[in-house]
């Protein structure tokens, strides 16, 4: 493959924060907290060598306290020609592009809650495409 033919993060856009401070939270409470976040990911086709990535992540209350609530989303525009058309290529949108993007949504979480008056939430360096798998296949069984 060359160059020409390598996919590219054309466009990168921040589309959702929000940011939600559960004042009713008790924080003299020292107990390990269980954060579960869910993580989706969307891909749209543009056109035969663009696709939309939306990646985003939300944290709600399950039945446990937990001191905030957050979602980030966020997309790309990636290059890729005729990755449709190409089982190999379609794989590579697939799995790739949300590799790469899960970098600047890890970052942008850790923002929002440092900057939010309550410990930083640090998403763990994951393969998040096996997560995502994972999270797929709890929803089907």
């Amino acid at each position: 493959m060359s160059n020409a033919d390598a996919l590219k993060l054309k466009e990168y856009r921040v589309n959702e924060l929000r940011f939600l401070r559960h004042e009713d939270f008790d924080r003299s409470d020292k107990r390990t907290i269980q954060l579960d976040p869910e993580i989706s990911r969307s891909i749209t086709r543009m056109n035969e060598n663009e696709a939309l990535v939306i990646l985003s992540l939300v944290l709600e209350e399950k039945g446990n306290a937990i001191p905030f609530s957050i979602t980030v989303t966020i997309s790309g525009v990636f290059v890729f020609k005729n990755w449709e058309n190409d089982p190999e290529k379609k794989a590579v949108m697939e799995s790739n592009t949300v590799a790469i993007l899960f970098p600047y949504l890890r970052n942008l979480v850790t923002m929002l809650t440092a900057n939010g008056s309550v410990a930083p939430f640090i998403l763990p360096v994951i393969n998040v495409c096996a997560w995502l798998e994972d999270q797929e296949k709890k929803k089907q069984g």
